[in-house]
């Protein structure tokens, strides 16, 4: 047995499909909060950006999984994505070709570094007293939406990869995991703002 058909494998595809999952119905509570915000004057922007993060992190740590490696117990784990990446692309290679993951790993540890600072200040405030509630602009849920939203769909396309590769998929999920890989190749057609109001009315039809 070669070391990818050790860790590709049926058991490892679920247990990062369903932490994909998770990390989809955190995005759903980020726009719940969004949303009441917006029409009934809630000021919870902080919590909008805490869903993201939790958002973000579930869909990174979906990609250990699905792999075969147990996750990090910390809220960054982007310290020891090479070793993900490196699976995934042993098993994928052409993912190496797909439009918009170039620089993939980089913006993955760039993110990362930010969405550690945003658990803290989205809970706790800042280091000068500020309470989170405070702290948040409509611009700043905007950016974080766009990195929780981008790094969902990113993990998501190695996952769907790997279902179709090992035959996982029923007609259901593959219908339901192709139309939101499709928002992955829109990315560098689109530019991200753009492609943001589709990502969203798509993620809340289901």
């Amino acid at each position: 047995m070669s070391p990818t058909e050790e860790f590709l494998s049926k058991e490892n595809f679920v247990k990062g499909r369903k932490l994909i999952t998770e990390a989809e119905i955190a995005l759903k509570r980020a726009w719940l909060i969004i949303l009441a915000n917006n029409v009934l004057g809630y000021n919870d922007r902080h919590g909008a950006v805490e869903a993201l993060q939790h958002s973000f992190e579930l869909s990174l740590k979906a990609l250990w999984l699905v792999v075969g490696l147990p996750y990090p117990p910390y809220h960054d784990p982007t310290g020891d994505f090479e070793k993900v990446k490196g699976r995934i692309l042993e098993a994928l290679p052409h993912l190496k070709e797909q439009p918009g993951l170039e620089n993939w790993e980089k913006w993955v540890k760039a993110n990362g570094k930010n969405s550690r600072k945003l658990h803290s200040t989205s809970i706790y405030g800042d280091e000068k007293g500020k309470m989170a509630s405070e702290l948040f602009t409509e611009e700043d849920v905007f950016n974080v939406w766009c990195g929780a939203t981008m790094c969902y769909e990113m993990a998501l396309l190695p996952i769907v990869l790997v279902g179709q590769e090992l035959n996982l998929l029923s007609s259901e999920d593959k219908e339901y995991l192709e139309q939101r890989l499709r928002w992955v190749d829109k990315i560098k057609e689109l530019g991200y703002n753009q492609i943001m109001d589709e990502s969203v009315r798509n993620l809340f039809k289901t």
